[in-house]
């Protein structure tokens, strides 16, 4: 590492993430990193998403060296400068993020499906690849029958709503991955799950951190500004939080990581707002 940064005995902390990956942040002499070892489809995958969204004048975190090589490291890595700033909260930072997602989301993909794994021709291909992986979380116990069965019925209801597609979605957008510093977005983060696909699931994820399920109004109407949206826009974004929410699940079991029971809570949760559990 040092060799890498040309700093002698940098400080290293690891911190909380994917059970998949690795993710550490390096500090030497007032300078700050951020190294992040993962798969070659997640790097292939960051570098994509960073290209396209900062071509859209999206601010990206400014990447230091990206080698699909593990040598030094236990996989390939991403070495990124640290970027300023705390979850977007003021009216003026979520304002200015609204406006910087639509962006993103006019970017047209040629197949719906996360830039790191398989592709689909439509989004009813993608949903229904989902439905059978949900019959085999089924099958394996990890979800109840009840369970199963409700996201299934969510699955069908999001699969039959488009608002366009396939367009480039962040994949896990949340106030966390938005930093902004006195009013101004800094830097939209941690691009490893980005996808083509119908950017009602990223709307969907960032409605999950409010207990109504709405979006912040400052982001929503800069947002609307630049990109259209549906009327019963509040009505389609419950059976969303629940496909996004099974991806999720998926990638912590594939992972083998720790949070598979609260993330099957936490779809739980989703389906009981929608009255479906």
């Amino acid at each position: 590492m040092a060799g890498l940064l040309g700093v002698q005995r940098p400080a290293l902390l690891k911190l909380p993430g994917f059970a998949g990956n690795l993710t550490l942040l390096v500090r030497s002499g007032g300078n700050c990193w951020v190294l992040k070892c993962c798969s070659r489809e997640e790097l292939e995958a960051e570098r994509v998403a960073i290209g396209l969204a900062a071509g859209q004048g999206v601010p990206v975190p400014e990447t230091v060296v990206m080698d699909a090589e593990p040598d030094p490291f236990p996989s390939p890595f991403i070495l990124m400068r640290c970027s300023e700033g705390e979850a977007a909260s003021s009216d003026a930072g979520l304002r200015e993020a609204g406006r910087h997602i639509a962006a993103l989301h006019r970017v047209e993909l040629p197949e719906f499906g996360h830039l790191k794994g398989p592709k689909y021709a439509t989004k009813q291909d993608e949903f229904a690849a989902l439905v059978q992986r949900v019959s085999g979380l089924r099958e394996a116990g990890v979800l109840s029958e009840a369970t199963a069965a409700a996201v299934i019925h969510a699955s069908h209801r999001a699969a039959q709503s488009s608002t366009a597609g396939p367009r480039l979605l962040h994949g896990d957008l949340h106030a966390r991955h938005i930093l902004e510093k006195r009013g101004t977005v800094q830097a939209i983060i941690d691009w490893a799950d980005a996808a083509g696909g119908d950017p009602l699931l990223d709307l969907a994820r960032l409605s999950m951190q409010s207990e109504d399920g709405v979006l912040p109004e400052a982001f929503l109407s800069s947002y609307l500004e630049v990109h259209p949206l549906p009327s019963d826009l509040n009505s389609l974004l419950g059976p969303h939080r629940v496909v996004w929410a099974i991806h999720a699940l998926m990638w912590e079991i594939a992972a083998e990581g720790d949070w598979i029971a609260p993330m099957v809570r936490n779809i739980e949760a989703e389906l009981a707002k929608l009255g479906t559990r």
